[in-house]
């Protein structure tokens, strides 16, 4: 019963956009609809549309989880760990230590 709550509930992604840095959610697991912001009525029709195809619905609530379990909770945990330094991850990412005395020295 549960599991069919979460489905019912579980919010759409439409990115209004003409590209996106994440294609992998429209092609490969098809949770996420690229509508190009064409004008109001183009983005209000196709969400209408949207909202009356329950097969296109259940297919973007079911897609394929490109990114793990508990995506959303991970990145929340990461940002409150972090919050008083939120770029310090990316530092480490790209190997550069942020030196308190000259900070962003290799922008």
């Amino acid at each position: 019963m549960q599991e069919e709550l979460n489905e019912i509930t579980k919010p759409l992604c439409l990115t209004a956009r003409y590209n996106t840095d994440r294609p992998e959610t429209i092609m490969d697991a098809k949770t996420n609809i690229l509508i190009p912001p064409i004008s109001g009525d183009y983005i209000h029709d196709f969400i209408t549309h949207i909202e009356k195809d329950e097969t296109l619905q259940k297919q973007m609530r079911t897609g394929k989880k490109l990114y793990g379990k508990n995506v959303g909770e991970k990145i929340i945990k990461t940002i409150k760990d972090t919050k008083d330094h939120p770029f310090e991850w990316a530092h480490d990412i790209v190997g550069l230590k942020q030196d308190t005395k000259k900070q962003f020295d290799f922008l």
